[in-house]
């Protein structure tokens, strides 16, 4: 029997960014310069420009230690004369894996301006009063807040097809009327959603409507493309976040401009750059001084993490114990390590991990009850 949907990904995501106008007044869509959000923009202005709702609020959260291209792409959307600008550029701690020893970088601090990797904008907010923001996270939900009515929507590129985490994420997230894709922003004195219109599509869709449309988008792609990089590797944001660093080892490539202004301002880069990916992997083979591979991650952990962030580590690898057993999986140990190498205390390998294995187990047992 053959199934025929109603909607293609398209009208899907057009009908969810329509119904969200119905529903709210106060519209904003988070771009990072990357394709998913450049997509989600067009779509999102798209309607607003048929429902006389212009300008459209842009959010974008500068983590200063970004691309040029980037930076470049950013400013091109943020001047369009049908956006309102929402670009941050205020100090946070943002966490540094490439380097274990300067765990995070206080972005935009203003003791050291003349060491930002990037000046700061003329249209940039670029305070916000006496608010300490310690993570990216904490960064991300109060700026976004701080510019959103009492009720309103946020749209953002989340796809469900760029990692098994984000599968899970934007798929068991029904925050808005029981809709896939929707999350409420944990707040109690404001009412304020994230939507993801096209969490259902492929990459192939992307680059598709790109296309189609003839959308401006960051030229770091075409680089990427050319150096060989698989689609879930191209990263045009930070570039010392735990899932950019294999783009780290390019920007002395593609931009020596900012790789200059990188290594005198992110601790660990260009010792990245010199030790290439054998800086962030686990070893195949277990190193002879060592009677096992739990042995081996306890003694990284005393001795690469800092010892503030050492319990976090410890609580971090002790989700894939639970899961899996300390010895029976071997893998599992290898990603562990791999995050302490990388002092991934908020778990982003370890939940990666997590999410694409509990995913196969459950395939597995789905096939052994049929």
């Amino acid at each position: 029997m053959k199934l025929y949907l109603k909607q293609n990904v398209l009208e899907a995501a057009q009908k969810r960014i329509s119904d969200a106008f119905d529903d709210f007044d106060d519209v904003m869509v988070n771009v990072s310069g990357g394709k998913d959000s450049s997509v989600v923009h067009h779509l999102v202005m798209q309607e607003a420009k048929r429902r006389n709702r212009l300008p459209l609020k842009t959010f974008f959260l500068d983590q200063e230690a970004e691309w040029d291209s980037t930076i470049n792409h950013i400013r091109k959307v943020m001047y369009h004369p049908d956006v309102k600008p929402c670009w941050h550029q205020v100090p946070f701690h943002l966490s540094n894996n490439s380097s274990t020893f300067d765990r995070y970088i206080y972005c935009w601090d203003p003791a050291i301006e003349n060491e930002w990797v990037h000046p700061k904008d003329p249209i940039s907010i670029k305070d916000i009063g006496s608010i300490e923001l310690d993570n990216f996270y904490a960064a991300m939900d109060t700026c976004i807040l701080r510019c959103m009515g009492q009720r309103g929507v946020v749209f953002a590129g989340v796809r469900a097809d760029e990692s098994p985490t984000r599968y899970k994420m934007v798929c068991n997230s029904v925050a808005y009327k029981g809709k896939n894709g929707t999350i409420l922003v944990d707040k109690k004195d404001k009412e304020v959603y994230r939507f993801y219109p096209i969490y259902d599509w492929k990459t192939t869709d992307v680059w598709k409507y790109i296309y189609d449309n003839n959308i401006e988008y960051n030229p770091l792609y075409d680089y990427f493309y050319s150096v060989g990089f698989s689609t879930r590797a191209m990263r045009v944001s930070s570039v010392c976040h735990d899932c950019a660093l294999s783009t780290l080892l390019k920007v002395a490539e593609i931009e020596p401009d900012t790789w200059a202004r990188l290594t005198s301002r992110l601790s660990g880069a260009n010792t990245c750059r010199v030790l290439k990916e054998d800086s962030m992997c686990c070893p195949d083979k277990l190193p002879y001084m060592f009677s096992s591979w739990v042995e081996y991650k306890d003694y990284l952990i005393d001795n690469l993490v800092e010892p503030q962030d050492r319990e976090a580590m410890r609580k971090t690898c002790a989700k894939l114990d639970r899961y899996y057993g300390t010895e029976a999986e071997l893998d599992a140990i290898k990603t562990q390590i791999k995050s302490v190498i990388l002092v991934d205390v908020w778990g982003v390998k370890v939940d990666m991990f997590h999410a694409t294995h509990s995913m196969i187990l459950k395939k597995k047992e789905q096939q052994t009850k049929t």
